[in-house]
């Protein structure tokens, strides 16, 4: 805390005026100014570190902080203890000196901050059990293999794939893009809806073609098949029929087939 409530009649709360008491005549005012001192230590450290009330050091350091020697910060700490000022206890040889009352010493600024803080951990708490409840955003493990579930999700929504192919597309693709999910289950779902799509897609597109086009197209791929270059200024239909008589005289010693693309025959091997 920045601040605490240094109260007018400090030096006559019943704590402090039994310490400053037994501290005797002599060594009152330099036991009120080490308890003064402890506050300020202990108050600080709740700022930057903890709520905890309390300060933990070895001997030697409390001497150095409270600027006396260690025998009197032994005598006014079992003082300050014995009139419930502070509770001490031995933390791994160390001493941990904690002030119960600091709290309520507190002023408005560091009250109201603190309140800010707890309510900004607790919304920090219930992120993070959400994030917990919908799975840790992480990349694709390496042990994310193909096992009967994913098969029967792949056989559900794209019967007609190869389901060995599709998965070893999906592990490459999120692999070689690096992304996350929280959930790569449900992603690899998604992936076989979109694998029956694009099928679909691709599909009905051809089977809408009349025959002479897909005629047309199967030339062409046998020419890129065969590396046919066409002649400058060469009408395409002089090129796909040069492309098919190429391929006839290829096939010629060839065992004797037919071809089909569509209900048109596009070659016919010579019969020998």
């Amino acid at each position: 805390m920045k601040w605490f409530k240094h109260r007018c009649d400090l030096s006559r709360h019943p704590g402090v005026a039994a310490f400053t008491e037994a501290c005797g005549r002599v060594d009152r005012l330099r036991g009120y100014g080490v308890m003064s001192m402890l506050l300020e230590i202990v108050a600080e450290r709740m700022d930057t570190e903890t709520d905890d009330p309390s300060a933990c050091f070895s001997l030697s350091q409390w001497s150095h902080h409270l600027y006396c020697h260690h025998h009197a910060v032994t005598k006014f700490l079992n003082l300050m203890e014995q009139t419930g000022l502070v509770t001490l206890t031995k933390v791994e040889g160390n001493l941990k000196v904690t002030i119960p009352d600091l709290n309520e010493w507190a002023d408005e600024t560091t009250m109201r901050s603190r309140r800010e803080r707890d309510k900004l951990r607790e919304r920090r708490q219930e992120k993070s059990k959400k994030d917990k409840r919908e799975g840790d955003l992480c990349t694709l493990p390496d042990d994310f293999v193909l096992t009967d579930e994913r098969r029967q999700i792949a056989a559900q929504n794209c019967p007609s794939a190869d389901v060995e192919n599709c998965f070893e597309k999906f592990r490459a693709y999120y692999f070689g893009k690096k992304k996350s999910s929280t959930n790569w289950q449900e992603n690899w779902r998604l992936w076989t809806l979109r694998e029956k799509t694009s099928r679909q897609s691709n599909g009905g597109a051809f089977d809408n073609l009349s025959s002479a086009e897909k005629r047309r197209r199967a030339l062409k791929m046998l020419a890129k098949d065969l590396r046919v270059p066409s002649q400058p200024g060469e009408p395409e239909v002089d090129y796909l029929k040069r492309v098919e008589v190429i391929n006839n005289k290829r096939l010629a010693d060839l065992e004797p087939r037919t071809v089909n693309f569509g209900s048109e025959p596009v070659w016919q091997s010579a019969e020998r």
